[in-house]
């Protein structure tokens, strides 16, 4: 049975689930509060349970809904407070970017083998160490890293944080110790931070990019002209979508890590 995955602040393209998918995964929910966003990741992802608030979902919703909970939950909290382009932005005391305790929320009524999350790089200087204290408390080991859209071949920089957690008492690749039981955790950590290094995960996967990136580059030029017959305000709700997508061959590689250390 592939591993169920919620992928919260989905937006419109959908990249982390599209790329879970890739890896092996199932993506059985997802929420996004924009009603555009929202329509066009349901018509790509027939037969995923569609949620509009993260406030407002719940552990005990899910399993109403689907009958059990997810074995991962990923997704890219909202990066406006902590983005470079916001000069003041207040990080994870922000409006937008606190949700990101939301997801953490979530995480410790779900209770998930992993999570998984995305953002801009500048929230190491604005609240990642308290997301990773909020995880750690919650008994996951976390290992925050930046790689960018040129690190996998493509055509721009675009340097993002992810933020890849294991809940020590699920996650196979944490043994056990014979001491009443508890988890040891220190050993695992070399061997894991190995597995979910995409720089060093493109090498071995030898997967190539080059078509993707030539479709996406046609489908900029193909949609977003005006010209076309393609509304000013349409165009912007593209752009926009395009601007808070997430690359899916980067999540394709954490998944695939994500197997790899479970084995």
């Amino acid at each position: 049975m592939k591993l169920r995955v919620l992928d919260l602040f989905s937006g419109a393209a959908g990249g982390w689930s599209l790329g879970m998918h890739r890896a092996g995964f199932q993506t059985v929910a997802a929420c996004e509060i924009d009603t555009w966003r929202r329509a066009v990741f349901s018509a790509n992802n027939p037969g995923v349970v569609m949620y509009s608030d993260v406030r407002e979902l719940s552990a005990a919703r899910l399993v109403s809904d689907l009958g059990y909970l997810p074995n991962i939950i990923v997704g890219s909290p909202p990066c406006q407070d902590a983005s470079a382009a916001n000069s003041k932005g207040k990080g994870v005391d922000g409006e937008r970017t606190g949700l990101f305790f939301e997801a953490i929320r979530l995480v410790r009524e779900c209770r998930p083998a992993w999570c998984c999350f995305e953002n801009s790089p500048h929230l190491r200087t604005r609240g990642v160490d308290r997301v990773l204290s909020e995880l750690e408390a919650a008994g996951y080991a976390s290992w925050p890293f930046v790689v960018g859209a040129g690190d996998i071949g493509a055509p721009h920089q675009r340097k993002r944080m992810w933020l890849i957690s294991a809940d020590a008492l699920q996650a196979k690749s944490i043994r056990r110790t014979e001491d009443g039981g508890r988890v040891r955790r220190q050993e695992e950590t070399a061997e894991i931070n190995d597995c979910v290094t995409a720089r060093e995960q493109v090498g071995r996967t030898g997967l190539a990019w080059a078509d993707d990136w030539a479709e996406w580059n046609g489908g900029l030029d193909r949609y977003l002209r005006v010209g076309d017959g393609l509304s000013p305000k349409m165009a912007r709700q593209c752009m926009s979508a395009y601007g808070d997508a997430v690359l899916p061959q980067i999540p394709e590689l954490v998944g695939r890590a994500i197997l790899e250390a479970m084995r």
